[in-house]
Protein backbone atom coordinates (compact mmCIF):
# COMPACT_ATOMS: atom_id res chain seq x y z
CA UNK A 1 0.00 0.00 0.00
CA UNK A 2 2.52 2.32 1.00
CA UNK A 3 4.41 1.55 -1.62
CA UNK A 4 2.53 3.72 -4.33
CA UNK A 5 1.28 6.67 -2.16
CA UNK A 6 3.41 9.68 -2.02
CA UNK A 7 1.92 10.67 1.89
CA UNK A 8 3.51 7.52 3.24
CA UNK A 9 3.90 9.65 7.04
CA UNK A 10 0.75 10.75 6.57
CA UNK A 11 -1.17 7.47 5.67
CA UNK A 12 1.02 6.06 8.60
CA UNK A 13 0.02 8.29 11.42
CA UNK A 14 -3.59 8.68 10.21
CA UNK A 15 -3.97 4.12 10.27
CA UNK A 16 -2.21 4.81 13.94
CA UNK A 17 -5.03 7.13 15.20
CA UNK A 18 -7.41 4.64 14.20
CA UNK A 19 -6.52 1.83 15.92
CA UNK A 20 -8.15 1.13 19.41
CA UNK A 21 -6.84 0.64 22.74
CA UNK A 22 -4.83 -2.64 22.04
CA UNK A 23 -5.53 -3.05 19.13
CA UNK A 24 -2.53 -3.30 16.28
CA UNK A 25 -1.50 -1.80 13.04
CA UNK A 26 0.17 -4.20 10.99
CA UNK A 27 1.87 -2.92 7.49
CA UNK A 28 3.66 -4.73 4.92
CA UNK A 29 5.15 -3.92 1.77
CA UNK A 30 7.64 -4.42 -0.71
CA UNK A 31 11.27 -3.81 -1.34
CA UNK A 32 12.25 -3.96 -4.99
CA UNK A 33 15.84 -4.18 -4.91
CA UNK A 34 16.23 -7.37 -3.81
CA UNK A 35 15.41 -8.96 -7.29
CA UNK A 36 18.12 -10.82 -8.32
CA UNK A 37 19.32 -14.29 -10.17
CA UNK A 38 22.53 -16.16 -9.03
CA UNK A 39 24.58 -15.52 -10.77
CA UNK A 40 23.58 -12.10 -11.87
CA UNK A 41 22.16 -11.50 -15.40
CA UNK A 42 22.90 -8.18 -17.38
CA UNK A 43 19.51 -8.63 -18.54
CA UNK A 44 17.93 -8.97 -15.17
CA UNK A 45 19.32 -6.18 -14.08
CA UNK A 46 18.39 -3.92 -17.27
CA UNK A 47 14.57 -5.24 -16.63
CA UNK A 48 15.35 -4.35 -12.81
CA UNK A 49 16.72 -0.48 -13.61
CA UNK A 50 13.66 -0.32 -15.87
CA UNK A 51 10.98 -1.16 -12.97
CA UNK A 52 12.73 0.69 -10.35
CA UNK A 53 13.50 3.62 -12.44
CA UNK A 54 9.70 4.02 -13.59
CA UNK A 55 8.42 3.45 -10.41
CA UNK A 56 10.44 5.77 -9.39
CA UNK A 57 9.05 8.23 -11.98
CA UNK A 58 5.73 7.50 -10.54
CA UNK A 59 6.55 8.71 -7.21
CA UNK A 60 6.83 5.19 -5.78
CA UNK A 61 8.95 4.07 -3.13
CA UNK A 62 10.60 0.73 -4.06
CA UNK A 63 12.24 0.07 -0.61
CA UNK A 64 9.46 1.40 1.28
CA UNK A 65 9.72 -2.42 3.15
CA UNK A 66 12.77 -2.00 4.29
CA UNK A 67 12.31 1.81 6.10
CA UNK A 68 8.75 0.71 7.80
CA UNK A 69 10.85 1.15 11.56
CA UNK A 70 11.55 4.46 10.60
CA UNK A 71 8.36 5.28 8.95
CA UNK A 72 6.92 4.43 12.07
CA UNK A 73 9.08 6.81 13.88
CA UNK A 74 8.11 9.47 11.67
CA UNK A 75 4.34 8.98 11.81
CA UNK A 76 4.09 9.28 15.42
CA UNK A 77 3.82 5.17 16.14
CA UNK A 78 7.03 4.52 17.39
CA UNK A 79 9.21 1.70 17.43
CA UNK A 80 7.99 -1.27 16.55
CA UNK A 81 7.15 -3.96 18.49
CA UNK A 82 8.39 -6.73 15.88
CA UNK A 83 9.29 -6.90 11.72
CA UNK A 84 9.02 -9.57 10.30
CA UNK A 85 10.83 -10.20 6.36
CA UNK A 86 9.51 -13.22 3.67
CA UNK A 87 10.88 -13.93 0.22
CA UNK A 88 10.18 -16.26 -2.16
CA UNK A 89 13.42 -17.94 -4.64
CA UNK A 90 12.50 -19.78 -8.00
CA UNK A 91 13.97 -21.04 -11.21
CA UNK A 92 14.54 -17.94 -13.32
CA UNK A 93 12.75 -20.06 -16.04
CA UNK A 94 9.46 -19.66 -14.00
CA UNK A 95 10.44 -16.48 -12.23
CA UNK A 96 10.95 -14.41 -14.95
CA UNK A 97 7.56 -14.14 -15.69
CA UNK A 98 6.50 -12.14 -12.90
CA UNK A 99 9.21 -9.89 -13.99
CA UNK A 100 8.05 -9.61 -17.72
CA UNK A 101 4.58 -9.06 -16.34
CA UNK A 102 5.38 -5.74 -14.11
CA UNK A 103 7.62 -4.19 -17.49
CA UNK A 104 4.49 -4.90 -19.46
CA UNK A 105 2.51 -2.83 -17.49
CA UNK A 106 4.71 -0.18 -16.46
CA UNK A 107 5.23 0.16 -20.14
CA UNK A 108 2.98 2.99 -20.18
CA UNK A 109 4.20 5.02 -17.36
CA UNK A 110 7.92 4.61 -18.59
CA UNK A 111 6.76 6.03 -22.25
CA UNK A 112 4.91 8.91 -20.45
CA UNK A 113 7.63 9.56 -18.25
CA UNK A 114 10.57 9.01 -20.58
CA UNK A 115 12.61 6.47 -18.81
CA UNK A 116 12.69 4.11 -21.84
CA UNK A 117 11.44 3.94 -25.24
CA UNK A 118 8.89 1.41 -26.50
CA UNK A 119 12.30 -0.33 -28.63
CA UNK A 120 14.47 -0.57 -25.61
CA UNK A 121 11.25 -1.91 -23.23
CA UNK A 122 10.55 -4.40 -25.99
CA UNK A 123 14.84 -4.91 -26.08
CA UNK A 124 14.84 -6.03 -22.01
CA UNK A 125 12.16 -7.90 -22.56
CA UNK A 126 13.49 -10.07 -25.00
CA UNK A 127 16.64 -10.39 -23.44
CA UNK A 128 14.78 -11.34 -20.06
CA UNK A 129 12.85 -13.91 -22.01
CA UNK A 130 16.16 -15.30 -23.79
CA UNK A 131 18.28 -15.51 -20.53
CA UNK A 132 15.60 -17.22 -18.51
CA UNK A 133 15.79 -19.65 -21.41
CA UNK A 134 19.40 -20.49 -21.57
CA UNK A 135 19.44 -20.43 -17.59
CA UNK A 136 16.11 -21.70 -16.48
CA UNK A 137 17.49 -23.55 -13.34
CA UNK A 138 19.28 -20.80 -12.22
CA UNK A 139 17.68 -19.23 -8.35
CA UNK A 140 16.08 -16.02 -8.51
CA UNK A 141 15.06 -14.00 -5.79
CA UNK A 142 11.51 -11.90 -5.37
CA UNK A 143 11.12 -8.92 -3.91
CA UNK A 144 10.95 -8.69 -0.02
CA UNK A 145 7.96 -8.35 1.85
CA UNK A 146 8.66 -6.99 5.18
CA UNK A 147 6.01 -6.30 7.58
CA UNK A 148 6.36 -4.34 10.79
CA UNK A 149 3.46 -3.94 13.66
CA UNK A 150 2.53 -1.83 16.99
CA UNK A 151 0.29 -2.63 19.81
CA UNK A 152 -1.77 0.80 20.67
Amino acid sequence: MLFHLPERVAVLRRLWQSVAPGGHLLVQDYDLDTVGVLPPSAALDEAGRLIMDTFGAVGCDVRVGATLPALFARAGVGVPDGTDVAGRIEPYGSGRRMISSVLRSLLPAALGHGVATAGEMEAAMAALEADATRHPDRPMTWPLMIGAWKRR
